[in-house]
């Protein structure tokens, strides 16, 4: 696939992923966060998403979750910590949704990356939670971070019985 095709793509994902969630009754606010906050996705990035739910229960979550998995072929999706979803579609397009919940308001006042809100028909987003959009900070949400270390500790033998430095002889005896 070009980067044409693969450009329109991830765009077609971003849109059907948010026909889904600001369709929902449960869903309180989306936000798009990184690349597609700031306008810049290119071809190798991904759609991170914040569905912020109604209620600390998460109701409708798994509904949501149902729903974008079904919406396009898919070669892998997955749910970490509670909260994340993980999505790879088959037309190339990788997407990450957290669902948070009220009680998470201090969670995401702290994510200080660029945000920019999609839906929020209540206002609780830009008044309640202060999320303002923030076109030029990077950073990875600290779930997000957390799962990237794991997956490179478990791919890289980081725990393996290697001695370093001056004492490697004393140790390895």
């Amino acid at each position: 696939m070009d980067a044409e095709n693969l450009m329109s793509a991830q765009d077609d994902v971003f849109n059907r992923a948010i026909q889904i969630l600001t369709s929902s009754d449960h869903v309180l606010g989306v936000i798009a966060i990184g690349s597609y906050a700031r306008d810049e996705q290119d071809v190798f990035s991904d759609i991170d998403l914040v569905c912020c739910l109604r209620d600390d229960e998460r109701n409708g979550w798994r509904d949501l979750y149902d729903q974008i998995r079904v919406m396009n072929p898919i070669l892998w999706y997955g749910w970490l910590y509670d909260e994340n979803a993980l999505f790879l579609f088959e037309n190339g397009a990788r997407l990450d949704v957290d669902f948070l919940v009220p009680s998470d308001i201090d969670r995401i006042n702290q994510i200080p990356t660029a945000k920019k809100i999609l839906f929020d028909p209540d206002g609780v987003m830009q008044e309640k939670w202060c999320v303002k959009n923030r076109p030029n900070q990077r950073i990875i949400l600290p779930g997000l971070r957390l799962a990237i270390l794991h997956s490179f500790i478990g791919s890289s033998g980081c725990f393996g019985r290697r001695s370093v430095g001056r004492n490697a002889a004393s140790r390895a005896a």
